[in-house]
């Protein structure tokens, strides 16, 4: 199944590609500025970094396709460059005390926006140790460099603390419907192929199931929006009451949900079909109740499209029953 945090981190992506470049741009300068500022731009192993960063920043920026693959396959890679360079760029700038020390805090912000939290602490480490290194080197760890190294690893803490709980709360926003709580008709599709995916290569199978409210449009007529609204509330929390944790159930739109059902071993839907009928009849004192239609993986088909229609012709079937014999 894929990462819920997954949707969260690919909507970042444009901005930190876009900001690579830029970068790479702006540190290049700013080494050249202190190069010069420190009579260090004579053609030796100093200017040669420069020239080596500035061919690693433009062969980044022509080649989109490794710049996407170290980004999002091998983001490690590009934290842990990034300060290599930059750390030897402190060192020949005036040390623990050279501007580029604000670069760190730009990786540290960079990870923590864009990638997972073990990356952020991972790069923020490794940080840590060259700029602690850098000190050692420079005449001793000062107070002042060890403060500077605390803030380093406290705003890795902040941002790593605050992203997690932002990205859990924008996952939850793509793939939960609003109104009902249950997952959205979105990601129910992603959950979906991804078990097509699964279920091919392990011999499973799963039932897929179309449920419509009856009548929905003359609840909403008779009583209201509002009181409609909380009947699909109700109806969202008796589903996902009753398939507990052996499914996926989400709404697919208006008065419809659908769920999903999983197993090893043969799946009978009859049963749960009428289960899920009795408990909401039940619930409902017979005021309201459900026309079900489902399909069969890989019985019926082996693709979600006809899956879906299969089950949706299903259950259009009931509600021309249903019509009839009220």
């Amino acid at each position: 199944m894929k990462n819920k945090s997954s949707f969260v981190q690919k909507s970042h992506f444009k901005i930190y590609d876009a900001i690579i470049p830029m970068f790479r741009l702006i540190t290049t300068v700013i080494l050249m500025v202190l190069m010069i500022h420190y009579r260090k731009t004579t053609l030796n192993w100093n200017f040669s970094f420069i020239v080596v960063y500035l061919i690693y920043g433009m062969i980044l920026l022509a080649f989109p396709k490794l710049r996407i693959l170290i980004v999002w396959k091998y983001p490690i890679i590009i934290g842990l460059c990034e300060t290599l360079m930059l750390s030897y760029g402190l060192s020949i700038t005036g040390g623990f005390d050279s501007i580029l020390y604000f670069s760190y805090i730009f990786i540290i912000v960079f990870f923590g926006i864009v990638h997972k939290v073990i990356n952020l602490f991972i790069v923020t480490i490794f940080i840590g140790a060259c700029y602690f290194g850098i000190a050692i080197f420079d005449g001793g760890l000062t107070f002042y460099a060890m403060f500077r190294l605390l803030f380093l690893f406290a705003l890795a803490i902040f941002i790593g603390l605050i992203y997690g709980k932002t990205n859990d709360y924008s996952a939850k926003l793509l793939e939960q419907d609003q109104l009902t709580g249950l997952y959205n008709r979105q990601y129910f599709f992603s959950v979906l192929e991804d078990y097509i995916k699964d279920t091919s290569k392990e011999k499973k199978q799963f039932l897929l199931f179309m449920i419509d409210v009856n009548d929905f449009k003359k609840i909403n007529d008779t009583f209201g929006h509002l009181e409609g609204d909380k009947i699909l509330c109700d109806v969202a929390y008796l589903l996902k009451q009753e398939i507990g944790t052996s499914g996926i159930v989400a709404r697919y739109g208006g008065d419809e949900f659908v769920i999903l059902i999983a197993d090893k071993n043969s799946i009978d839907a009859t049963p749960i079909k009428e289960q899920l009928q009795d408990t909401i009849k039940e619930f409902f004192s017979n005021r309201i109740s459900l026309s079900i239609g489902y399909a069969s993986f890989p019985m019926n088909g082996t693709d979600s499209q006809v899956l879906f229609q299969l089950a949706d012709e299903e259950m259009y079937k009931e509600k021309i029953k249903h019509k009839t014999t009220s």
